[in-house]
């Protein structure tokens, strides 16, 4: 896959399947995190989202934030979760001097704007934000990276939004790892989707996200994030090993 030109204004997510193991409550894969952040040290305009991962998703599943949870310190105990893996992320990101400034959306959803990332990007910082839990009508709610990344594109529209997964891309064929080079609204109905049960959804949203982010006319993909450099060559406009999402 080729992106064919150096992006000017990149949208990059971490996914918590790459940067955590799911299966272990908060198992981060610092190495994938450092790696990552390396590949992304020449950026000189962005904004970075992770996601939860197992920092976020296996206490959002049992206290069933998906439906909304009244208790309050169930919310405050993931939200702390989350700054604990922000932090990791922070400190890897300063690590290759790249300017980071957190914004956690519950400093910005579901009433506010963007106006914290503009003023920072103005001023040359990267700003990351995160999948994390709101407290909205009384209730603990699920905003996911995946939300923040169609928030963000529909806000300040990225020349290029890229999903680092922990697979290589959208499979054709699963059992024969034959991944697509594009992939359409038209050709997902084709596809045998395996979603694993998460607080967010899986991969079925995560598609519908990208689609709603490539109808903008921002260039989307979902890369591979254990391949060494690949995420460095997708923002570089060099072969890369992923999927472009179209409509």
């Amino acid at each position: 896959m080729l992106a064919y030109i150096i992006w000017m204004f990149a949208l990059v997510k971490f996914g918590g399947s790459v940067i955590t193991d799911k299966s272990k409550f908060g198992e981060a894969r610092e190495d994938i995190i450092a790696r990552l952040c390396s590949e992304i040290s020449f950026l000189k305009k962005g904004v970075i989202v992770h996601g939860g991962g197992s920092f976020g998703h296996i206490k959002a599943v049992k206290y069933g934030f998906k439906n909304g949870c009244e208790n309050r310190v169930y919310f405050s105990e993931i939200h702390g979760d989350m700054i604990k893996l922000n932090e990791i992320i922070l400190d890897n990101l300063l690590s290759n001097n790249i300017p980071a400034v957190s914004i956690p959306p519950h400093t910005f959803y579901p009433f506010g704007d963007l106006k914290a990332f503009r003023y920072y990007i103005q001023e040359g910082f990267i700003p990351v934000t995160y999948g994390d839990v709101f407290w909205k009508d009384g209730k603990g709610w699920i905003i996911s990276g995946d939300d923040l990344m169609l928030m963000i594109s529909r806000e300040l529209r990225p020349d290029i939004a890229i999903f680092v997964s922990d697979v290589d891309g959208i499979y054709e064929d699963l059992e024969r790892k034959k991944i697509l080079d594009v992939i359409t609204p038209e050709m997902v109905s084709s596809l045998k989707i395996h979603d694993v049960g998460d607080a967010t959804g899986g991969l079925r949203k995560k598609l519908e996200v990208m689609f709603q982010i490539a109808k903008m006319g921002i260039k989307t993909y979902i890369v591979g994030g254990f391949l060494h450099n690949n995420l460095r060559k997708a923002l570089k406009g060099e072969d890369f090993i992923g999927t472009e999402v179209r409509v």
